[in-house]
């Protein structure tokens, strides 16, 4: 199966935030000499600088970093890359001219152009593949690629991680509250008559505090603050 040209998508309007986007860049724990190994806990980290281009990785993630390539191991990144940027993940390699988000996982790769293009190809192989702006690809084990065209509002909820915020459409407090405590040492408690109530909203990914206090408003729940956790109920 081979990807078609996507065109690019057109830009749409953020939908009504809840509290402005504040992005708390960590930097990496680095393990390792010539091949680096980067690794993240529950923060973004700050971007890692190549000779061709830059890294973000997400909370959780793993990259390791050589003098003419990157591995994402596990987790996800953000690449800005431009002409000699090579990024591998399982058993893809990428060739990013613009804005790449790249996941992996012991079973799949899913990569998804935001701007730019971007060629790639499997292992052992000559073929190249082209992602324009808006397509994205997965590949599980030996399977042919899946690829689809993504809705600008996609784009933009899948982007968000990497300019640190959270964008939620109708989405559960339990899903909201859940992403948070990834990202934060102080975590946000739900009870059950909260759980299931929608939100929709952009916010800050390392502001737990203000994502609260707006959810206590907007629900008109009842909010109890200690050290370690925030408490709607």
């Amino acid at each position: 199966a081979h990807p078609t040209p996507v065109p690019a998508l057109p830009r749409r309007r953020f939908f009504a935030a809840a509290a402005a986007a504040a992005l708390l860049l960590a930097t990496p724990k680095r393990q390792g000499k010539a091949n680096s190994l980067y690794a993240t806990a529950n923060a973004v980290s700050a971007p890692l600088h190549t000779a061709f281009g830059t890294i973000t990785l997400d909370c959780y993630s793993k990259l390791k970093m050589g003098l003419q390539s990157s591995r994402l191991v596990t987790g996800r990144c953000c690449v800005l890359g431009r002409t000699g940027m090579i990024v591998k993940a399982g058993n893809l390699i990428f060739a990013p001219q613009g804005r790449l988000l790249l996941s992996c996982s012991p079973t799949q790769v899913t990569a998804t152009s935001i701007s730019g293009t971007v060629h790639l190809r499997r292992h052992h192989s000559d073929e190249w593949w082209t992602l324009n702006a808006g397509a994205q690809i997965s590949l599980t084990g030996d399977l042919p690629p899946e690829v689809r065209s993504l809705l600008p509002e996609e784009m933009e909820a899948q982007n968000a991680w990497s300019i640190g915020r959270l964008e939620a459409r109708d989405e559960s407090m339990a899903s909201i509250t859940s992403t948070f405590n990834r990202y934060n040492q102080r975590q946000i408690r739900v009870s059950p008559a909260l759980a299931n109530r929608k939100l929709t909203g952009v916010f800050s990914l390392n502001q737990p505090e203000d994502f609260a206090l707006a959810a206590q408003t907007i629900l008109g729940a009842r909010l109890t603050q200690t050290p370690q956790t925030l408490m709607l109920y």
